[in-house]
């Protein structure tokens, strides 16, 4: 069968045969006015987001399918309907994170959320390369903690950074950047002595860092004094820096997680009806395709019982 098709398509006569085809086709008025007339009719259904008062026409056609899915995110207008607890909870967040009086707010949520991942990872090199001095791990430490200076960075001079900011930001009547300008007298002043903590140690960190990298190169000499006080600073104010960097990052680290889930869970909101009436288009197009296909490829083969049953009328009149 696959050798017949084979030489049909490379015969000479092939194009005279489509052609044969194709006016039968055409010739065949009936059929063709149908075909015309489901296109039009699929052509002027209704789009998504408006009722289809005959969905299941054409037939296999998602319709009810794609109408729900466009309209699953659509707020009910009776605001008297019940609202779920986490509905009401979202709700309020959203309210409470995008202010349109502090707009720089979620921005500074999302900050804080990177410098507390930062200060987490700056926390777990300085942990694992302790423990690697110490004998503890003895196989090799992944490229990622064997990068100290990536912890100094986090323990010291983004920490100071943050430190400032976050000393400000109490200081403030109104902040800004976070909420911290919301808390009472008594947090404030605890979140203002740490802040401070961290500046300081920070300060210490940076001092102790660049003479360690001194003596590395040669221009400072050392001693067994000097290399326990390197050590003990190193490996010992920097985690803790980086612990107390992420205390007074953490609260608006996971403010920061909830402005996230929101943008990302208002992208899918958004995104859901645009695919279902782009589902619909190209479902529309689709079918379209597949209608003139049959109707090209049959059109012929059902002229035969036709033509013969045209012919046996005539042949009996």
């Amino acid at each position: 069968m696959l050798q017949f098709i084979y030489n049909l398509i490379n015969s000479q006569y092939f194009g005279i045969l489509i052609l044969i085809w194709a006016l039968i086709c055409v010739a065949w008025v009936t059929r063709w006015r149908a075909l015309f007339g489901r296109i039009g009719e699929l052509i002027v259904k209704p789009w998504i987001f408006k009722k289809d008062p005959k969905p299941d026409i054409p037939p296999l056609y998602p319709r009810d399918f794609l109408e729900d899915l466009a309209n699953s995110t659509k707020r009910p207008r009776n605001t008297s309907e019940p609202v779920g607890t986490l509905s009401k909870w979202s709700r309020a967040q959203r309210d409470h994170l995008f202010d349109e009086k502090r707009p720089l707010r979620p921005i500074g949520y999302m900050i804080f959320l990177i410098v507390f991942i930062i200060f987490v990872l700056a926390d777990a090199i300085s942990v694992a390369n302790t423990l690697e001095v110490l004998g503890v791990i003895t196989s090799q430490l992944p490229d990622i903690f064997q990068r100290f200076d990536l912890a100094v960075f986090g323990g010291a001079l983004l920490a100071t950074i943050i430190g400032l900011v976050v000393f400000s930001e109490v200081q403030g009547v109104q902040s800004e950047f976070t909420s911290y300008g919301e808390l009472s007298k008594a947090q404030k002043s605890t979140i203002k002595g740490i802040s401070v903590f961290v500046v300081v140690f920070s300060i210490v960190v940076m001092v102790a860092f660049a003479i360690y990298r001194l003596i590395i190169i040669g221009t400072l000499e050392t001693n067994s004094t000097v290399d326990i006080l390197l050590n003990s600073i190193l490996f010992g104010l920097v985690p803790i820096n980086s612990a107390l960097g992420a205390a007074i990052s953490f609260p608006e680290a996971v403010r920061g997680v909830i402005v996230l889930l929101i943008l990302i869970s208002s992208l899918i909101v958004s995104i859901v009806p645009a695919i279902a009436f782009f589902v619909d288009l190209l479902w529309r197009l689709f079918y379209i395709i597949i209608d003139l296909i049959l109707w090209f490829v049959f059109t012929p083969i059902l002229a035969i019982p036709v033509g013969i049953k045209t012919l046996w009328v005539s042949v009996s009149d």
